[in-house]
């Protein structure tokens, strides 16, 4: 018996994992955004700033990213053996309570990969995410580490062109 596959418009709405790696050739240039502080998780506090700025960086997109509570973000991250507090970034605009975006470095079977690239919506296009991208990919050439790697879905266009644009290929 075959197996059945969602319609077409189902298969939309779930999209398909995209992999994607970028191979470093020179140390990253971290740009200058006027207005943000970048800065490294700095404990519980951070927790549910992070939890918001999913819920509010992912809201609308297909596939939808369900809910998280505190318990999801430990076993996301504080749990991993590879959890750094030095590997997570916050961007912090001067005078606002939340961050704006986070990044985070994960290490996939030892190789550097993107976890959770998050900007708000209404801080897009204006270097948050380069500038997070670029704090990410400069640790990674001081540690040596020439490739990194991400995910991210096929729906997700605006994010696909974002990564083209700095220099990540497809690999499946």
């Amino acid at each position: 018996m075959f197996a059945s596959f969602p319609r077409c418009t189902e298969r939309r709405q779930m999209g398909i994992v995209v992999q994607m790696r970028r191979k470093l050739t020179s140390p990253p240039v971290v740009p200058v955004v006027a207005g943000l502080r970048i800065r490294h998780y700095g404990g519980p506090a951070d927790i549910q700033r992070w939890l918001q700025l999913r819920v509010q960086s992912f809201a609308g997109q297909l596939p939808a990213v369900r809910p998280w509570t505190d318990r999801d973000f430990e076993s996301e991250f504080l749990a991993k053996p590879w959890w750094r507090s030095s590997q997570m970034w916050f961007a912090d605009a001067e005078g606002a309570r939340e961050s704006v975006g986070s990044i985070a470095l994960a290490l996939r079977s030892g190789k550097p990969a993107i976890h959770w690239l998050m900007v708000l919506p209404e801080w897009r296009r204006l270097g948050v995410g380069c500038l997070l991208l670029a704090e990410l990919e400069q640790l990674c050439w001081r540690k040596g580490m020439r490739k990194v790697l991400l995910e991210t879905h096929d729906n997700w266009l605006a994010a696909l062109s974002f990564y083209e644009k700095r220099g990540y290929e497809r690999v499946n």
